[in-house]
């Protein structure tokens, strides 16, 4: 299992007191997820969060053979890292990834933890061998899952840091 490094962490406490940046998303809204960026040396971690409802269309254990197709395509999606998430920049190459589908929607799961609410998390770490070359990010988050409206973007790269909001009529992010 992949765990986050305390990069992501110290992302959103330096982003939280920026004061000039717009409100972020809270965690589990419908129509929003949040998508944290960090480098710290080589290494690159991409958060992805989201409400299951804008990724799959239901938030309860899988119970259906159709319910069980979509989880099956969704792990297949959030694992096609370069088709989700293009990085402009940094030679960047994927060390690892998880997400937490298997542990929150297979029979055995605990419907009741958090009632009806689950969420998505995907992770991805990269080692990048010019991350001082990394531009930005482009991605098909948006076009992909119609459930999705908004993706709000915090980043922490090459010593600079922001926050904006991705819609259907943006899909890419400048770290510059």
């Amino acid at each position: 299992m992949l765990k986050t490094s305390g990069l992501i962490g110290l992302l959103t406490l330096a982003l939280a007191t920026h004061a000039d940046e717009p409100a972020l998303p809270r965690a589990h809204v419908h129509g929003q997820a949040t998508l944290t960026v960090a480098v710290e040396g080589k290494a690159l971690e991409i958060h992805l969060d989201s409400a299951a409802m804008n990724l799959l269309g239901f938030e309860h254990r899988a119970n259906s053979q159709a319910e069980k197709r979509r989880l099956t395509a969704l792990r297949k999606e959030l694992g096609d890292v370069q088709q989700r998430l293009q990085l402009q920049g940094g030679q960047c190459r994927l060390r690892e990834q998880w997400t937490n589908i298997d542990e929150r929607f297979e029979p055995g799961s605990d419907e009741h933890r958090d009632g009806a609410h689950r969420d998505i998390e995907a992770r991805y770490r990269f080692h990048c061998e010019r991350p001082s070359t990394l531009r930005g990010l482009r991605t098909d988050l948006l076009s992909k899952y119609p459930a999705l409206n908004l993706l709000s973007v915090q980043w922490l790269v090459g010593g600079r840091q922001g926050a904006l909001t991705l819609d259907n009529s943006r899909d890419n992010v400048s770290f510059r």
